[in-house]
């Protein structure tokens, strides 16, 4: 070492990112693999959005079960079971979520198919329930009401691609 400083040249000692360079490449890359799991881990980002969303929803469905009713005694009788499967299904699906289970993507997948299938039903029972009870039924609320089913029903279809692709999402429940 005197004999590199005597010469005019400084002596560098080897830093981290020296060690990077002649690390094996497989290594490197499974520590990157396992800083990016353990930054993905936990309920975060999209995940975070679809639990609010999901107790938002919840929340709605207790609401209706506890409001009067509409007067419309076929859609009340509509109203009640619809919003207690509803609320049965998004409990489970939170159970799972905050227990972190391995069967919570699946699961969760089935709760949003059969949420958009009861949202289709349940709209179609709704306005017919309605046109029968004050005969003619506006066409703009009923194509209102359509619309608002096919917005449900594209969530549902992002929130499905999204458990079915997320990082976070397999690294977050696995067994």
């Amino acid at each position: 070492m005197q004999d590199q400083q005597n010469q005019g040249q400084e002596y560098i000692q080897p830093g981290p990112a020296d060690a990077y360079q002649s690390a094996d490449p497989a290594k490197v890359a499974a520590i990157a693999e396992q800083l990016e799991r353990e930054r993905l881990t936990g309920i975060g980002g999209w995940l975070l959005v679809f639990l609010i969303l999901t107790i938002l929803g919840l929340l709605s469905q207790v609401f209706s079960l506890l409001s009067p009713g509409t007067g419309i005694r076929e859609l009340d009788t509509l109203v009640m079971p619809r919003s207690l499967i509803s609320l049965l299904m998004g409990i489970a699906v939170l159970v799972l979520l905050f227990g972190k289970k391995a069967v919570f993507p699946k699961v969760v997948k089935i709760y949003l198919v059969i949420e958009s299938v009861l949202s289709v039903i349940f709209t179609i029972m709704t306005v017919n329930a309605v046109s029968a009870y004050i005969g003619n039924m506006d066409a703009a609320f009923s194509g209102g009401m359509f619309v608002g089913v096919a917005v449900s029903v594209g969530l549902s279809i992002a929130w499905i691609v999204y458990f079915s692709k997320s990082k976070r999402v397999r690294y977050t429940f696995v067994e």
